[in-house]
């Protein structure tokens, strides 16, 4: 099978070695046949034909480059978009799920934007874990409270988590606190991110008058 092989890939490059050759032959026949004027039309007709092959892997080349320019440009677009909103964690109670984000808090009673106002937590436990005899005696609480301006929710929590949602109160109290600096950060993030699409479709060549693509993402 292998020599077989080898036989078809040596019969393919004598035939194209052969064409090769009478291609060249038949070229330079028809070269000593023409005029001088017919001579160098054929000359500049064959530079414009090489001029024209390199013009357009040029311009596919920079086309590739503009486009993975744009995308790269709209890549961190969208990332400083969703700086200073990531999920920080999520806390369980016996009245719902409580989910704190880097801008916002969503509890049971409603969703509170740390912009439009601090939050306060604060967790708070009371009772014991006895063994009385043979029985034991759990008369613990655990409660989550969250204050914020418009609401506020009192959370009954697993006393078994008690170190959790102890975190989870120092965790929403420093992202209230942070989130002003987390905007102004994802701001100006933006700002940069939008002036460098709109420099990536200046560059594609279509930032120009009969194109809004660099204003509208200058603005978004």
């Amino acid at each position: 099978m292998m020599y077989f092989v080898m036989v078809i890939l040596i019969a393919l490059i004598g035939l194209v070695a052969y064409l090769f050759h009478h291609f060249r032959q038949e070229r330079d026949s028809a070269l000593a046949s023409m005029s001088p004027d017919q001579r160098e039309h054929f000359e500049a007709d064959r530079e414009y034909r090489a001029a024209v092959v390199r013009a357009e892997q040029y311009y596919g080349n920079a086309v590739n480059g503009y486009e993975r320019s744009v995308k790269a440009a709209q890549k961190d677009l969208q990332l400083a978009k969703e700086q200073g909103r990531q999920r920080v964690g999520t806390q369980k109670t016996r009245n719902g799920d409580v989910r704190l984000w880097q801008d916002r808090i969503e509890t049971p009673q409603g969703t509170h934007y740390f912009q439009d106002g601090r939050v306060k937590a604060k967790a708070t436990s009371k009772g014991t874990l006895r063994v009385m005899k043979e029985r034991t005696v759990d008369t613990r609480e655990l409660y989550l409270r969250v204050e914020t301006p418009a609401f506020i929710s009192q959370l009954q929590c697993n006393p078994d988590h008690s170190t959790a949602v102890r975190q989870f109160e120092v965790a929403v109290i420093n992202a209230s606190h942070a989130a002003a600096s987390m905007r102004q950060g994802r701001e100006h993030a933006m700002t940069r991110a939008a002036a460098g699409l709109a420099t990536a479709y200046e560059d594609r060549g279509c930032g120009a008058e009969d194109c809004g693509c660099a204003r509208q993402y200058a603005t978004a």
